[in-house]
């Protein structure tokens, strides 16, 4: 039976690093934001720190993930990064697969990624 628990814990342990794990992949990437730029369209950019040339879509001006002006939800987004920035926390940039410029679809703060 402890070597169930221990088993358990052990597995849980690994589990967590895992998903705290800096990474790209074709849905995006979890990771800090190296970058933040707004532009006089309002179009917000951002990058990490990480290859991101795996994702997905085509990276803007090859370097950055974007979210327009025009996006539903665009003042929370903004939020979220601002925030995630200022704090250096690691978020989950999910993009718009295919698209052309890399557009964000959601962006996802949790304690797991610390």
């Amino acid at each position: 039976m402890l070597k169930k628990i221990y088993f358990l814990m052990l597995f849980m342990c690994f589990t967590n690093q895992a998903i705290a794990a800096d990474q790209c992949a074709a849905w995006g990437c979890i990771s800090r934001i190296e970058n933040l730029v707004i532009q006089d369209s309002g179009r917000i950019l951002i990058n990490t720190p990480l290859d991101q040339s795996i994702v997905n879509c085509k990276l803007y001006g090859n370097t950055y993930f974007v979210v327009s002006s025009g996006q539903p939800r665009y003042k929370e987004l903004y939020s979220m990064l601002l925030s995630a920035y200022l704090t250096k926390t690691k978020v989950q940039l999910r993009i718009v697969e295919g698209s052309t410029n890399c557009e964000i679809s959601y962006i996802r703060m949790s304690n797991a990624y610390k």
